[in-house]
């Protein structure tokens, strides 16, 4: 017997986007079987099936959640050291703001709830989500994990002619020479580390 369309039914986000007429009903099922493990929104926007904002305004009405444009906001300031870039890469979840005890945390899924518990676990503050566009929220993660790696870089990345070897002996006194170490000790100058460009 042949399904009644208006019986077809999708869950979460894609129902909701289908329901909005963004896409088909043949389109939905194409994409379900489609797409892989990644999430549902960065697929679609990845593959240029729906614009950004589009699903992110309908989302965000749908769901009951705040939208917000991420380019609004100076990304130096958010304050990702409350979260780790462990969470921020297995989420796709970038925070905020902190306010009092809550954390907002930037997210373009309104379902992704394990990203809220696992960042609330992790900050011992309460989570609560910000939608914003997928592309956007993907920006703004690379430019963040750049900055840390070329950070890292800088920290590493040591002149070596501010490094020198010195015998210990040296640091003797003519007193106590007993416990001198004879192994060589390094010495690092002026290793203060480059700051990253702001991003």
């Amino acid at each position: 017997m042949a399904t009644n369309s208006s019986e077809i039914q999708f869950s979460g986000v894609l129902n909701c986007i289908v329901k909005e007429g963004l896409i088909t009903e043949a389109e939905a099922h194409n994409i379900e079987a489609q797409k892989t493990k990644m999430p549902l929104i960065r697929y679609l926007v990845n593959n240029k099936h729906i614009d950004a904002k589009v699903v992110a305004r309908h989302v965000s009405a749908e769901f009951g959640v705040p939208f917000f444009d991420l380019s609004a906001i100076d990304k130096s300031i958010l304050p990702y050291s409350l979260v780790s870039e462990k969470l921020i890469r297995q989420h796709h979840a970038l925070p905020l703001f902190q306010r009092g005890n809550r954390l907002f945390i930037a997210l373009s899924d309104p379902t992704n709830i394990q990203a809220l518990d696992d960042i609330k676990f992790h900050t011992r503050l309460n989570t609560e989500t910000i939608l914003v566009e997928e592309d956007k929220l993907t920006r703004a993660i690379e430019s963040f994990i750049d900055a840390a790696d070329t950070s890292m870089d800088d920290l590493l990345d040591l002149d070596l002619e501010n490094i020198i070897l010195t015998d210990g002996n040296e640091q003797a006194t003519e007193e106590d020479t007993s416990e001198i170490d004879d192994a060589p000790t390094l010495k690092i100058l002026e290793t203060e580390p480059k700051r990253s460009e702001d991003f």
